[in-house]
């Protein structure tokens, strides 16, 4: 009974098979009026009826004709392509058409992904696509399922394989390692933005060295010098071991979209980077999260291993619709880091009014912390912008849409002013921006 209830389960009629019944019905219908085309409509459905039988008999003949198997990475990284590779052997005698359906997450919400492949008898094919996540969390692929038909192509049989695998979904980690290098060799030209140029210099003391022609004067160490009788020199290195605190605004502000993803979403992708980096540059990264309450923090610390805690922590951050305290957050920084570090805050802030509220919480974190804030502009803005208007309506949409990017503008020269660093960025460029002026900050020694 279980076979008889899988084969009908599993069975289908192709398209071929349809076409050629109402090829034949037409033949009988037409015969009617021409009385030779009787003969060839029998002729026809008698072949027709013995190849669909036999069709399907060489069909489900064989037991388990072919051997699925789906590989995966270990974890998804978000807002990334990520690869997915299926590969099908053939145990068939003939070569089949299949068509391939791999069983994806719902959290996906792909429903047409199929791919039609050709298997000659005893080959093995190879499907590779990628998929890009857009929501932390667990993904649930479940079974890979192929439809094959034979050389006659008018019944098709279904071989499912059952390959359960739960996928976590972490923040971007795919490009972290081309920011390592990015940041050992600041290469950032190659990504389209300005070399940094470095300025000012260091003055954390490395050693004591022989004096060579063009050096700076100013670094003579007069006391050695009279000591050798020769010109000594000190040689300063850069400044390692500083602090810099991810700070990232939950609140409803970070919920807005873009590209499928929200803004919370790409700062805790640029976050990771950011931390990656900081590692890389020998100092200390930490994290705080927070809304109209503190969801985590992590202290800072320069262990390899603080990268793995950093993503777990970013892993499990959520955005709600509450109002963020930075009241809040501004009090957790000055109890929990007495240090002077850099405190790379992202936020959003949708005009002058919301900046002016928070503005006295981030002028009162200034004076102990140097303050990066990262905030978002519109691109949907940009685009109105550049439209042709040929109606009064969109004359007035696009004046307000410019007056909306003008207000950005005057918010980044508010923070300057108030002695806080602004980066006003999109999100599709938000993690080399970061990163970018974090590097410049370091070659400006003024953490």
């Amino acid at each position: 009974m279980r076979a008889v209830l899988a084969f009908v389960k599993n069975f289908f009629l192709t398209t071929r098979f349809f076409v050629l019944s109402g090829v034949i019905i037409s033949l009988f219908l037409f015969s009617f009026f021409i009385a030779g085309l009787l003969a060839l409509a029998k002729l026809a459905g008698v072949v027709m009826i013995f190849v669909f039988v036999a069709d399907t008999v060489v069909l489900w003949l064989p037991k388990k004709p072919l051997q699925i198997r789906r590989y995966t990475p270990a974890r998804l990284s978000n807002g990334d392509d990520n690869p997915i590779e299926i590969f099908i052997r053939s145990k068939f005698i003939f070569p089949v058409s299949a068509i391939v359906i791999d069983e994806l997450p719902p959290l996906l919400q792909i429903r047409n992904l199929s791919f039609k492949k050709w298997i000659a008898p005893g080959n093995e094919i190879q499907i590779r696509y990628t998929l890009r996540p857009v929501v932390r969390g667990e993904y649930h692929f479940g079974k890979v399922h192929a439809i094959v038909s034979g050389l006659a192509g008018l019944t098709a049989r279904r071989i499912s394989e059952d390959i359960p695998v739960n996928l976590p979904c972490y923040p971007s980690f795919i490009h972290l390692r081309k920011y390592e290098l990015m940041a050992v060799t600041d290469r950032y030209a190659e990504t389209g933005h300005r070399r940094i140029n470095s300025i000012g210099r260091s003055y954390e003391f490395d050693h004591i060295r022989n004096y060579s022609l063009g050096d700076d004067i100013r670094s003579i160490n007069w006391k050695a010098t009279a000591r050798r009788d020769l010109l000594m020199i000190n040689q300063f290195r850069e400044e390692k071991s500083q602090q810099i605190y991810c700070v990232i605004d939950a609140g409803r502000t970070m919920k807005s979209p873009f590209d499928g993803m929200t803004l919370l979403d790409y700062a805790i992708n640029a976050s990771l980077v950011l931390s990656d980096v900081a590692v890389v540059k020998n100092d200390r990264p930490g994290l705080l999260v927070f809304s109209d309450h503190i969801h985590s923090m992590l202290l800072s610390n320069n262990r390899r291993s603080q990268i793995s805690t950093v993503m777990e922590q970013l892993y499990n951050a959520e955005t709600d619709f509450s109002e963020s305290s930075f009241e809040l957050m501004t009090i957790n920084i000055t109890r929990k880091v007495p240090r002077r570090s850099l405190v790379i805050l992202f936020s959003n802030f949708e005009g002058r009014v919301s900046l002016k509220r928070q503005l006295p919480f981030l002028k009162q974190l200034a004076k102990r912390h140097l303050v990066l804030t990262v905030f978002f502009e519109n691109t949907l803005l940009h685009e109105i912008v550049h439209q042709d208007t040929k109606r009064l309506s969109e004359v007035y949409i696009k004046t307000i849409a410019e007056k909306n990017l003008f207000e950005r503008r005057f918010m980044a020269e508010d923070l300057a002013r108030n002695g806080i660093i602004p980066l006003l960025t999109t999100p599709a460029n938000l993690t080399v921006d970061a990163v970018n002026k974090y590097i410049e900050i370091k070659s400006r020694m003024i953490i």
